[in-house]
């Protein structure tokens, strides 16, 4: 199994925790990690090179253009991956507040991302 996706699977389990906990804050944050490790994973696994992309929005750009553009990869999946990035932002370094709604609509998002990701890597579900 790719690291990067055991490590979207713990992160994953991570946002889930928090959300049953009623942190709505923290978990849309875990969520969107979970989706950037799966992301990476996928990157990985086209060529290693990619994965080296030093920012968040290089490797969206990257997964958008070798994941999506070049292999055929969910496109509403990819929209789920940015908006996660937006909204984890927002709950990180803005004064917005998250609702708990809010968080179990990205965790719901992030369970199908991290999926697609295993299913693009042809590695069995857990």
């Amino acid at each position: 199994m790719s690291d990067l996706l055991d490590q979207a699977r713990r992160t994953a389990d991570e946002a889930h925790w928090l959300l049953d906990g009623n942190w709505p804050v923290g978990a849309v944050s875990r969520a969107y990690y979970a989706m950037y490790a799966a992301a990476r994973a996928a990157l990985q696994h086209v060529d290693p090179k990619l994965n080296r992309t030093k920012t968040h929005g290089g490797l969206l750009r990257q997964f958008s253009k070798h994941i999506v553009r070049e292999r055929g990869f969910d496109s509403t999946l990819a929209k789920a991956l940015r908006q996660a990035s937006e909204v984890r932002m927002e709950a990180d370094y803005d004064s917005a507040t998250i609702g708990i709604e809010a968080a179990k609509t990205m965790v719901a998002s992030m369970d199908e991302f991290v999926a697609a990701v295993a299913a693009f890597l042809e590695i069995p579900q857990q």
